[in-house]
């Protein structure tokens, strides 16, 4: 995807991170590697939609990291076209998704509830790794 348009629907209470898995459904591109913005400020994923005041029909951007200095076969030199040559499996891999992740964003389809699920197992999983490090610093001192 370049200078184009994706429409998603978004609530005004979708988190971020939701927002860029479900451009990674609709577009392939991984979640992990996108940045938006809104009115030039960079969204958390952590916050949701509705705290950048995002406006109903609005508009964000995508950007992506820069990939220099690659002489992968799908790097585009010598006039390779990745989506000419390669099957499902590997485009999906090349996406950055393995088969069984593409298999499951399917299958949930991207549901609102599910995101949610994936959000609160995301947040409690984060307070146990913060949990973990202030008992092992209060371990340490002892």
């Amino acid at each position: 995807m370049t200078h184009g348009t994706v429409c998603l629907n978004v609530g005004r209470d979708d988190a971020v991170w939701a927002v860029e898995v479900k451009l990674q459904y609709k577009e392939g591109i991984p979640a992990k590697k996108q940045t938006l913005t809104h009115q030039s400020i960079t969204m958390d994923n952590n916050h949701k939609i509705a705290d950048y005041k995002v406006r109903e029909h609005g508009t964000l951007q995508l950007y992506l990291p820069v990939r220099a200095g690659t002489f992968h076969i799908t790097s585009g030199r010598h006039g390779f076209e990745a989506s000419s040559n390669c099957l499902a499996n590997e485009l999906s891999m090349l996406q950055g998704m393995d088969e069984t992740s593409a298999k499951l964003v399917e299958a949930w389809d991207v549901r609102d509830d599910v995101l949610k699920l994936i959000g609160e197992v995301t947040n409690a999983f984060d307070n146990m790794v913060m949990l973990t490090n202030v008992l092992l610093a209060k371990l340490r001192q002892t």
